[in-house]
C-alpha cells in the first residue's frame, strides 16, 4: 500500500504504511530478513523525495547494513 501512494506522490501517506509495515516486521521477522532492506530502502526514497535527506540517508544506509548482513558480498541487493 505504501509503494501505491508512494508512486502517486503521497509521500507522507506512504510513509505511514511503510512505518506500520516496519513494526509488524521487527515484531515477526529476525533483525537480518531481507523484507526489512526493501522497507528501509522504501523509506529512504520516501523521506528523498520530501527533502528530508537526514533521514533518507539514515534509511538508506540501515537498508546497506542489512542486505550486507543478510546477503554475500556479492549479491546485487548489496
Amino acid at each position: 500500500i505504501g509503494m501505491v501512494y508512494q508512486s502517486q506522490g503521497d509521500y507522507h501517506t506512504a510513509l505511514s504504511y511503510h512505518q506500520e509495515v516496519l513494526g509488524i516486521q521487527h515484531e515477526c521477522l529476525p533483525s537480518n530478513h531481507p523484507s526489512l532492506n526493501v522497507t528501509h530502502y522504501n523509506m529512504a526514497e520516501a523521506f528523498e523525495y520530501l527533502e528530508q535527506y537526514e533521514e533518507a540517508i539514515k534509511h538508506a544506509e540501515i537498508a546497506v547494513a542489512s542486505a550486507r548482513e543478510a546477503f554475500e558480498a556479492d549479491h546485487p541487493e548489496v
